[in-house]
């Protein structure tokens, strides 16, 4: 009997696109180092995951806390590694179940406090951004081994621009209701509609369940290598302030109009690349119906955006200033050559993906592992 192929468990948050896109990145990097990927998750998170060739995938939707802990200990004795994009829920019921853990976090930076299954991990991995170092030293004592790497996302090359493309993650979270991210997104849309010439070619993409619930045959969900391709077309891009949002137009250096913040991390996000000088153009519910303070406690936030959404929803004069203030600012974005957003490249680097991926390996390999025989 000899030892193959060490086998990883890979899972995503459910908060967004962004922990789940960042995993699709990986995925293909860690089965080029002869690595046996299988993934477990929930809801929109299995999105972008369905294209890639995953060992197995366990979807756990529909599971209790209580059932998804008898699902990892069975887990336990068939994975040499756990891997999670900032589900710390997940990371303490691998932990629990004896699981070596690894978490990738692209939040260092901004969690009010560190989430206890930070200092239990085997090994903590932050991507880079404003504060993340600082964080890093601050709390030391907070943090396991760890490792900084850049932005997962790599410098690219363009390609003949053929469209506008409208961008909105996956927008789902715990904090706000299903039907107020559909509000959020047809709201949106029809901003965006009303406000670029008919001329233009426009892609839409979200996540699947919202998609399907807008009944606009322009929406849809884009695999990772999907969206690649958009955004290396995307003359200018009208997108949600998501970190990997940003990531992406940084690494394609595609003009981009920032959405309203669909919570608080985004609306922090916002203001930090305005204040750094990386902001094309924004959008913000301040210009709607009345300033957010975006650092007020999550639920907070996600209730005032909520009901800034409700509002403006609810009013054609408020409808009808979001379309103008659209319009006005999409054409400012078209006067756009270059992205600031690229400026980040140069402060925190790229290929972080690269990166994290060589981390892992050499975890794994440091590590006397199940493997398949």
């Amino acid at each position: 009997m000899t030892q193959s192929k060490p086998r990883l468990l890979l899972n995503a948050e459910p908060f967004g696109f962004g922990p789940a896109a960042a995993i699709a990145c990986l995925t293909p990097l860690l089965q080029e180092r002869g690595m046996q990927i299988s993934y477990i998750g929930e809801t929109h998170t299995l999105d972008l995951q369905k294209h890639l060739a995953y060992e197995a995938m366990y979807d756990t939707t529909s599971m209790t806390s209580h059932e998804k802990r008898i699902l990892m200990n069975q887990l336990a004795t068939r994975y040499d590694l756990f891997v999670t994009a900032m589900d710390f829920s997940m990371a303490e019921i691998a932990e629990a179940a004896a699981m070596p853990t690894v978490i990738y976090d692209a939040l260092t930076w901004y969690w009010p406090q560190i989430h206890p299954a930070i200092k239990h991990a085997d090994l903590y991995i932050a991507q880079q951004f404003f504060g993340v170092q600082e964080r890093l030293a601050l709390e030391a004592s907070a943090f396991p081994a760890y490792a900084v790497v850049p932005p997962i996302v790599a410098a690219n090359e363009g390609a003949e621009k053929q469209h506008v493309l409208l961008n909105m993650g996956g927008l789902q979270n715990p904090y706000w209701d299903f039907h107020d991210a559909v509000a959020y997104a047809q709201l949106m849309l029809n901003a965006v509609s009303a406000a670029l010439p008919e001329t233009e070619t426009l892609i839409v993409t979200t996540s699947a369940t919202i998609a399907k619930a807008l009944h606009d045959p322009r929406v849809s969900t884009l695999s990772r290598q999907s969206m690649i391709d958009a955004l290396r077309r995307a003359k200018t891009a009208i997108m949600t302030p998501g970190l990997g949002n940003i990531y992406d137009a940084a690494s394609f250096n595609v003009p981009t109009l920032w959405l309203p913040p669909a919570n608080d991390s985004q609306g922090q996000q916002s203001m930090l690349l305005a204040e750094n000088g990386c902001c094309d153009e924004s959008l913000d519910w301040s210009e709607l119906t009345g300033a957010i303070d975006y650092r007020a406690p999550q639920t907070v936030v996600v209730q005032a955006i909520t009901h800034a959404l409700q509002a403006v929803t609810h009013s054609k004069n408020l409808r009808q200033q979001l379309s103008r203030l659209s319009s006005q600012k999409f054409q400012a974005l078209s006067t756009h050559q270059n992205s600031n957003a690229k400026n980040l490249l140069q402060l925190f680097g790229s290929d972080g993906a690269i990166d994290i991926a060589s981390a892992i390996a050499q975890h794994v390999e440091s590590r006397t592992y199940v493997g398949t025989k």
